[in-house]
């Protein structure tokens, strides 16, 4: 038992002896993966022993020993050997926080797939094993499900390779057996897929999730919301189409401003005091209302002033923010309704011909996380590509067509300002949500681009899509995410 012991960590537990009959589910603070507690047993959906991280853990719980134990950290949940005690980060219990609970276990009932040593918790987050993400997303419960279409997207296998297309799968194997870290790879072209390699741990059913290119997946969502109807118009004030924004340099801005990450909101708000690293951008998930978009945004929402005293003006400065991302969730109410899960079930996952199940995480508002919640199969993300670009190569002049080739086509230009400010500077642009001008890519690439070496990428002009989700070991191993973005380009 002592050996099964040191297998344990990284939960969302609930709180047993104190709330006797309630349901209680603890957050991990990456991408809301969930561990729930069903009065018997406690399922930990990702746990870190020492280096060593783990899946579906059960155990049952002995005592719990502290509650509020100090601010919320970034992390997984921790298990010490030496004490047998399991610290959580923070957990829900109704609409109440708690924070750095500790609990003692009394047994393992069952432990689940191991990963290698040294595999960071943000490098993961999008592995899986067989069907079941890392973060547990298919079986989240803070979530949107989309449900397929009826008539998916034909992505047939080309038997019959040329050998250009032979030359592109032989390097692409080199590529992704150099260095470990592929997830999965599909590469099409003309509709047909020439190349598809999973990791040996999961397979075409594996849901994986797409962190920051579900903001392009938001932005199509938006492109939909304004071309049914739903939004007036792209330069209509955020807080005029929902008044919950108001107050907020992100309701001060136009839809179109979010989109171009061109808001008047902090830039320095990547580097807010308590966010886990330097550069990211998704505001301060050391409090509570990390799981609450609406009081992100509020926390966050104050004007920029700039060096000469006066407030950044929208629209005149490219910066990447999660919360103008954030606020386009905000954007799908009409009449107190939020119409976000109808237009993206109708207007994209059916429209793009889904082949299976899509997922959204949602905050405990109900809105949607949509700056990198939604995960899908591989072949999906690949689907969605594909019809990106048979969108753009029909060249039809209805809404939603006008509105893609805008999104997809450079906007405002990406350029480097300070050191509050963050940016990519592989790309000289940004569309709607979508990067542009990649030093990697061919002009007229667009791409979806994730935090941890996900991506979509499209050459409508050559109908060749490449979707890729990798890994790293460490922050600083390789991985095939940068040669296979040269190899793509040179083809």
């Amino acid at each position: 038992m002592k050996k099964i012991l040191n297998l344990i960590s990284s939960a969302f537990l609930t709180i047993l002896a104190s709330f006797t009959g309630t349901q209680v589910s603890a957050l991990n603070m990456y991408d809301g993966t969930t561990d729930i507690y069903d009065g018997s047993q406690l399922h930990i959906a990702i746990v870190q022993v020492g280096p060593a991280i783990y899946r579906d853990v059960y155990i049952t719980i002995n005592d719990i020993v502290a509650l509020n134990g100090g601010p919320v950290y970034v992390g997984i949940d921790t298990y010490d050997t030496t004490t047998n005690q399991l610290t959580v980060p923070d957990v829900l219990v109704g609409t109440t926080h708690y924070t750095n609970a500790k609990i003692t276990i009394d047994k393992v009932v069952k432990v689940g797939r191991a990963f290698p040593n040294g595999v960071r918790v943000g490098g993961i987050d999008q592995f899986c094993y067989k069907v079941d993400c890392v973060a547990s997303s298919d079986k989240l419960s803070f979530n949107y499900l989309f449900m397929p279409s009826e008539a998916p997207l034909p992505l047939p296998t080309n038997t019959k390779l040329s050998v250009t297309q032979q030359a592109l799968v032989t390097k692409a194997n080199s590529i992704i057996n150099s260095v470990e870290g592929n997830v999965a790879l599909i590469i099409i072209e003309n509709g047909q897929i020439i190349m598809e390699h999973y990791h040996p741990l999961i397979n075409s059913n594996t849901l994986l999730i797409g962190q920051s290119m579900s903001k392009s997946m938001t932005s199509m969502a938006i492109g939909q919301a304004m071309c049914t109807g739903l939004i007036p118009s792209l330069d209509t004030l955020a807080r005029d189409v929902n008044p919950l924004v108001s107050g907020t340099s992100y309701g001060d801005s136009t839809i179109r401003q979010l989109l171009m990450m061109s808001s008047g909101g902090l830039l320095g708000s990547a580097s807010a005091p308590g966010s886990p690293v330097g550069g990211t951008t998704i505001g301060n998930p050391t409090l509570p209302m990390f799981f609450d978009n609406l009081l992100q945004l509020q926390a966050y929402g104050s004007k920029q002033v700039m060096p000469d005293g006066t407030y950044l003006q929208p629209g005149t400065l490219f910066s990447y923010k999660v919360f103008d991302t954030l606020t386009l969730g905000f954007m799908f109410t009409q009449n107190g309704v939020n119409h976000f899960q109808d237009i993206f079930q109708n207007y994209i996952w059916k429209f793009f011909g889904a082949e299976n199940n899509g997922y959204f995480i949602k905050d405990i508002n109900g809105m949607p996380v949509t700056h990198n919640g939604f995960m899908a199969t591989a072949k999906d993300w690949a689907r969605v590509g594909q019809s990106i670009s048979n969108i753009l190569n029909k060249n039809n002049s209805d809404c939603f067509t006008n509105y893609l080739k805008a999104a997809t086509t450079q906007q405002i230009e990406n350029k480097y300002i300070g050191p509050l400010y963050d940016y990519q500077d592989r790309y000289t642009g940004y569309g709607y949500q979508f990067w542009t001008g990649g030093s990697y890519d061919l002009p007229g690439t667009v791409s979806m681009n994730g935090a941890w070496g996900q991506r979509v990428v499209v050459n409508a002009a050559k109908n060749r899509v490449m979707y890729y989700a990798t890994y790293q070991l460490t922050p600083t191993t390789p991985t095939p995410a940068g040669s296979l973005d040269k190899m793509f380009a040179a083809w």
